[in-house]
């Protein structure tokens, strides 16, 4: 005889885990900031600090901690204030993260024309419109080894 008593109860307590777990990602999600990083979980702060940190390795400096935290007031008020950019930062996938990339090296050009207008012609013409920066040559890197280079000094036939 097969009793069914044991399969209903794992499923009330699948939907009982569930019902903990989404209750749980409200309260995570509500605890958030009201605004962008509540509606898409982006995180301007982080991502302005990265966008600082970026060009400064370019540049081999570092900016003041006041430009991440303007840049990422703006990126909410944008959000707040705008439809098309806060449209924007909701596309699926990764575009809304990229977009708000694009936003903040466009504004830390700006913050360096009105500031530092010498760093800004240091940095490429292309980082104005939110291109990323060219990944530096590495000159001191050994190059790396070639299949055929270690076959041939191996003396063995590689399987």
């Amino acid at each position: 005889m097969v009793k069914a008593r044991p399969i209903a109860r794992r499923k009330t307590a699948a939907k009982r885990q569930n019902a903990w777990l989404n209750k749980e990602w409200r309260a995570f999600k509500l605890s958030l900031p009201r605004g962008i990083e509540r509606d898409t979980l982006l995180m301007p702060d982080v991502i302005a600090e990265s966008v600082c940190a970026e060009a400064g390795n370019y540049l081999d400096l570092t900016f003041p901690k006041e430009y991440a935290e303007w840049m990422a007031w703006k990126a909410g008020v944008c959000y707040n204030r705008n439809k098309r950019f806060s449209r924007l930062m909701r596309a699926p996938g990764n575009e809304g993260r990229d977009a708000l990339y694009m936003f903040m090296r466009h504004w830390l050009c700006g913050l360096l024309f009105k500031h530092q207008a010498g760093l800004l012609e240091r940095l490429p013409s292309s980082y104005r419109i939110g291109v990323p920066l060219p990944v530096p040559d590495d000159r001191n890197a050994l190059p790396a080894p070639h299949l055929c280079d270690s076959y041939k000094t191996s003396g063995r036939r590689l399987a």
